[in-house]
């Protein structure tokens, strides 16, 4: 067999191909870094002054009234929470 045909074009443009394009490096991307906040479960996460303060709404307490003993279940699952310093409800 004839060792030729088996060759590895280069990439001569006298043979017709393209040169095989230069390897370019990207240069690395700047990281970002933020800092890292810890909230208490009973911290505000908004305003992180106040604490969270569980209340019943009246839902869930007239359904607690209403519909005794299931009710409870729904008073619990019905109850929010308000930041004492700035007012927001969770």
């Amino acid at each position: 067999m004839d060792n030729q045909a088996f060759e590895l074009h280069t990439g001569d443009e006298s043979d017709g191909f393209p040169p095989p394009p230069e390897p370019s490096t990207l240069p690395a991307a700047p990281s970002v870094t933020s800092p890292v906040v810890a909230v208490s479960p009973t911290q505000c996460p908004g305003c992180r002054i106040g604490r969270l303060q569980k209340e019943y709404t009246k839902a869930g307490i007239v359904l607690a009234i209403v519909c005794f003993p299931c009710g409870i279940a729904c008073c619990l699952s019905l109850r929010k929470r308000r930041c004492s310093g700035c007012k927001a409800l969770f």
